[in-house]
């Protein structure tokens, strides 16, 4: 080929043009990946621990009753007056929140039989009850079928009965849509605490002694 036929031919200088200016390979720091798999898992615990907690009471201790400011109204949140209810429990008693004011403190546990949490705190419970017995009530409440609770109850070994909320109306009267959470309420009928996810013995313990 003559050279004022190649020279006529622009594709021989496209072809060169295009491979001379090709982007160079990027390479990544070696701490990248590491960095990914890091953000991935902290993506994966926000749902399961980190938002549990967060959800959790946020005081370190319980209330003193000096720091209790008290509103006459009925509602699921501290200083307020605890809703009402009226519940059978798994022995066929009627239970009534209202017999316990002005004599007891009362302690609501909002449960399940398939909560590994309920489960796990069940004999800190069985142990206040027995403490606390002449001055608290410690009650726990499920929307799950007498057969159901009773067969639980017997596996764990716990006479304490349980209160059927069949109709989840109690549940949403308290606003209690996780389990456990718990309701300490003092003998006047106000709530001072509201504690969501597992209590140990010796915070179960404090929160029980400010509503004597």
């Amino acid at each position: 080929m003559s050279p004022k036929n190649k020279e006529s031919n622009p594709d021989n200088q496209t072809k060169t043009d295009d491979n001379t200016h090709l982007p160079a390979t990027i390479t990544l720091p070696a701490w990248v990946p590491f960095a990914v798999v890091v953000c991935f898992i902290g993506l994966l615990l926000v749902p399961t621990v980190i938002l549990p907690a967060m959800d959790r009471k946020g005081d370190a201790e319980p209330k003193t009753k000096s720091s209790l400011v008290t509103i006459d109204e009925f509602a699921a949140k501290e200083g307020y007056l605890a809703p009402a209810f009226s519940l059978t429990d798994t022995a066929g008693n009627t239970v009534k929140l209202a017999d316990y004011k002005g004599s007891k403190g009362v302690v609501l546990v909002f449960e399940a039989t398939w909560c590994g949490y309920c489960r796990k705190e069940l004999q800190n419970l069985e142990t206040a009850h027995t403490k606390f017995s002449d001055s608290v009530a410690i009650f726990s409440i499920t929307s799950e079928d007498l057969a159901t609770v009773e067969k639980y109850l017997t596996e764990q070994g716990i006479a304490r009965p349980w209160l059927l909320d069949n109709a989840q109306k109690v549940i949403s009267d308290y606003q209690a849509f996780s389990t456990p959470t718990h309701y300490f309420i003092n003998k006047d009928g106000y709530i001072e605490d509201i504690v969501k996810g597992y209590i140990d013995q010796t915070e179960l313990d404090r929160y029980i002694q400010q509503i004597i």
